[in-house]
This record gives structure tokens, C-alpha cells and sequence, in this order.
């Protein structure tokens, strides 16, 4: 870990949260959000990028859409779908 030092409007502070009236509470308010924000961005990259070109991709929608309404490809009913992902959130 590393430490840095950076100046913050404790005015704006207290209107973000009205609790964060010391350094230390500041601090640590800061601390979490930074750790949360980090968290977030590596999270973001370890999804790997698009590797498809923009023509390249439509042809597979096209594709996907083609496979759905001629009945080669099956379809998840809407709830269903957002069963599973509260499920996995």
C-alpha cells in the first residue's frame, strides 16, 4: 500500500454527509470510497475488451436473429432472465 496526501473541501464534505465533521472521519469515508472505486475499475478490467468490428458484430446479431425466428435458437422468457441475474446480484 501506499500513502498520499490531498487536500479536501470539508465544507463540501459535510454536505456529501453531515457526520464527516473530523479528519479521521473524512479519512475514512475516503478510504472506503476509494478502496470501493478501485475495486470497481479492476473489476471493469478484467473483462476482456470487444474484439469484434462493428460490421462484424451486426452480421452476428443478424445472425442470432436469423437463428431466433426461424426456430434454431432458443429464447429465455424475459422473467426468467432477470431471475437469474438477481440471482447472481
Amino acid at each position: 500500500m501506499c500513502t498520499v496526501q490531498i487536500k479536501i473541501d470539508d465544507a463540501k464534505m459535510r454536505q456529501i454527509n453531515p457526520n464527516l465533521t473530523t479528519a479521521q472521519s473524512i479519512g475514512d469515508w475516503l478510504q472506503r470510497e476509494v478502496n470501493d472505486l478501485l475495486d470497481d475499475y479492476v473489476s471493469d478490467l478484467s473483462m476482456p475488451p470487444c474484439s469484434y468490428t462493428r460490421e462484424e458484430m451486426m452480421a452476428i446479431c443478424n445472425q442470432r436473429m436469423d437463428d431466433i425466428l426461424s426456430d434454431r435458437a432458443a429464447t429465455v422468457a424475459h422473467d426468467e432472465v432477470m431471475h437469474r441475474m438477481s440471482e447472481k446480484y
